[in-house]
């Protein structure tokens, strides 16, 4: 009978305080640590399952200490992880040392996957954001029953699909060919989770840990449990105690975000952008023509965030 060997989950998107859609929450940190202990007791220190992570541990590279003490303390104790672009500063592999992620590694409550490494019973091959897709080129030792690929590259399927970002080359029959010799893949970026077993390469998109928009409310998280035969069952996470706010003005809000990238760059460039980000983020509203009520969601937001910062 097979045998677990691993939970897979991937983008955690731990953040200091919650997103919109999640701001009626009476305690964002209790919010975020449900998921994790739940994370904790399917990995089981009895059994010492290692957990695999498809990277984004961290929705931003620079959080506060406060938050990299949650986090520390909430990871299960055998996690290992790749780093995706939310996890390193300005997106750069060169500069990860200076990332909340990689103080976490320092200390030994993240282990980083990178290259290729074994614990005897799986080999892993990391890949992190960026970096290209490769065919498994290793031979495994006698006692390794399963072969994994972990990368944090946005992979999709019918019915789990951004249009924004799938390109045809991102497709899971498309990236399955380019991990020809490996058993299972496990990845990350899109949050959309799903599974596509083929006889090739069984792809594992384990998609948000935590749901985090207004369009995710009917959306049901999982990881992944992972046995020695190469096969996975999804675990669906307990979301019951979650607090959404659905409503339109804060779905208009949240597009507007997404939408504030390429104007807040432009007013970099025209040396608008000093250090009033309050105000640079009222000037992108206004170019936006933003409603009112949107703007008052969004900057109720802004000053929340900054009183838990200073607190």
């Amino acid at each position: 009978m097979p045998e677990k060997a691993a939970i897979l989950c991937s983008d955690l998107h731990m953040s200091h305080s919650p997103p919109l859609a999640r701001s009626g929450e009476p305690d964002w940190y209790e919010a975020m640590a449900r998921p994790l202990r739940e994370l904790c007791d399917l990995a089981d220190d009895s059994l010492g399952l290692p957990v695999l992570c498809g990277g984004d541990v961290f929705e931003k590279w620079n959080c506060p200490p406060k938050l990299i003490t949650f986090v520390m303390r909430e990871l299960p104790d055998n996690f290992n992880s790749v780093m995706g672009q939310h996890d390193l500063p300005y997106h750069s592999w060169e500069q990860r040392e200076s990332s909340a992620f990689w103080t976490l590694v320092e200390s030994g409550a993240i282990d980083l996957i990178s290259g290729w490494r074994s614990d005897g019973r799986t080999a892993l091959r990391g890949f992190r954001w960026g970096e290209e897709l490769e065919s498994c080129r290793r031979e495994p030792d006698r006692d390794e029953d399963v072969a994994i690929a972990i990368a944090h590259q946005y992979v999709w399927r019918r019915g789990a699909v951004d249009p924004v970002v799938a390109r045809k080359e991102n497709s899971f029959v498309q990236t399955a060919k380019k991990l020809q010799g490996f058993d299972v893949a496990l990845f990350g970026d899109n949050h959309k989770g799903f599974l596509e077993e083929r006889s090739c390469c069984t792809i594992f998109n384990a998609g948000t840990l935590m749901r985090r928009h207004t369009g995710e409310e009917g959306y049901k998280p999982m990881v992944g449990v992972l046995f020695d035969d190469g096969s996975i069952v999804p675990h669906y996470l307990d979301t019951s105690c979650d607090v959404f706010d659905s409503s339109e003005v804060t779905s208009e809000a949240e597009q507007v975000i997404l939408n504030f990238g390429p104007v807040l760059d432009e007013l970099q460039k025209t040396g608008k952008v000093g250090l009033d980000f309050r105000r640079a983020v009222e000037i992108a509203m206004e170019h936006e023509q933003v409603s009112r009520a949107v703007r008052r969601v969004i900057l109720e937001a802004m000053e929340k965030g900054q009183s838990c910062r200073c607190s």
